[in-house]
């Protein structure tokens, strides 16, 4: 397989559910932000929360997620793909000093 489907194939389950996490904390925060007054069907945030709610069933169960990516990215390959992104962050790394300094 190419780097290019091996980095999607490994990403795809990290895009799926951080997103649906990460929304769902700020809707908790804005709810927060409002009060007890959050929770009242007069701010439209307490049905954004509600309809985020329903995000994480949509876009798969955090375990499958986690199955598919442990499972099916890292251990069938032998962390071939995992490896892949680690080394270009290592070299982006290395250069990093000398970029920084022009």
């Amino acid at each position: 397989m190419r780097r290019g489907g091996l980095a999607l194939g490994l990403l795809t389950p990290v895009v799926k559910s951080w997103p649906t996490d990460q929304g769902l904390a700020a809707l908790h925060h804005a709810i927060q932000v409002h009060g007890s007054h959050g929770h009242t069907r007069d701010f439209d945030v307490e049905q954004l929360y509600r309809d985020s709610r329903l995000n994480p069933i949509h876009e798969g169960i955090k375990g499958s997620q986690a199955a598919d990516l442990l499972g099916r990215k890292l251990l069938s390959d032998r962390g071939y793909s995992f490896r892949l992104p680690q080394t270009r962050i290592r070299a982006d790394a290395a250069r990093a000093p000398q970029v920084l300094a022009r």
